[in-house]
């Protein structure tokens, strides 16, 4: 019997050591520098990751990958294996001045993957980002940016055209007014930071939450406690603001 509990335990123990090991993630990186000659339109998406842009020179794109893998049962390889797969061949597609980054037909080496992105791009591009996990930062680049997240915060700031914001469970700050801003948040706040001479139409509506805007409006409607429609200095590009749980402020 004691031989019977010694082997038991000794299993036990083989079996709690290798359950510590199957956890253990594993991390890498990759760099790419990337030439273009014109506006570039960049779509970039992660299932789990951050994603921050920023504007550098006119005629280059840096991608900088941070990755984080797990062992998965879905995954005929473990997860250090799966990093050095995407480390060797990121999943970064050019044609021309279009570049996708984060799609790849090949899944496998992208089960239980994170990527997170730090990107440098042009000052002119438009963006499509996308994220189910994770935040997203965007900042100067004088194109269109349309942003989403499943969970996770977006920020924006400083965008020349129309901005598209819509985050499922997150915060969405945008600073500036380029050329129109869209923002619906699912469950979340909603800031704007708006230049203080700035004219726009505002549309604006909370499912529970309370609404601030800090510019002279001109009503259009009736005044409810939460929606807005309003003319601020004589109108201008639509901010359509929503949030289903979540206070909208507009400075």
């Amino acid at each position: 019997m004691m031989h019977l509990r010694a082997a038991v335990l000794g299993t036990a123990l083989v079996m709690g050591s290798s359950a510590v090991c199957f956890g253990q993630p594993a991390e890498g990186s990759f760099e790419r520098t990337l030439k273009v000659t014109g506006n570039l339109t960049l779509e970039v998406a992660t299932g789990s990751g951050r994603i921050d842009v920023r504007t550098g020179p006119s005629d280059t794109v840096v991608i900088h990958g941070r990755i984080v893998a797990s062992d998965s049962w879905f995954s005929s390889t473990n997860a250090t294996e799966r990093v050095r797969q995407v480390e060797q061949n990121p999943p970064i597609d050019q044609d021309g001045n279009s570049i996708r980054v984060g799609k790849s037909g090949d899944r496998e080496p992208y089960n239980s993957v994170s990527i997170s992105y730090d990107i440098t791009v042009p000052a002119a591009t438009d963006l499509r980002a996308a994220v189910g996990s994770g935040a997203v930062h965007v900042e100067g680049v004088r194109g269109q940016a349309r942003v989403t997240t499943g969970s996770g915060g977006i920020e924006l700031g400083g965008i020349g055209g129309a901005v598209d914001a819509r985050a499922g469970s997150g915060r969405i700050l945008v600073r500036g007014l380029g050329n129109g801003i869209t923002a619906h948040a699912g469950s979340g706040s909603v800031t704007l930071e708006l230049p203080q001479s700035a004219a726009f139409n505002l549309s604006v509506s909370t499912g529970s939450g309370g609404i601030d805007v800090g510019h002279p409006m001109t009503m259009q409607g009736k005044l409810s406690r939460h929606s807005v429609r309003a003319t601020v200095r004589g109108g201008g590009p639509l901010v359509d603001v929503s949030t289903g749980s979540g206070s909208v402020t507009i400075n």
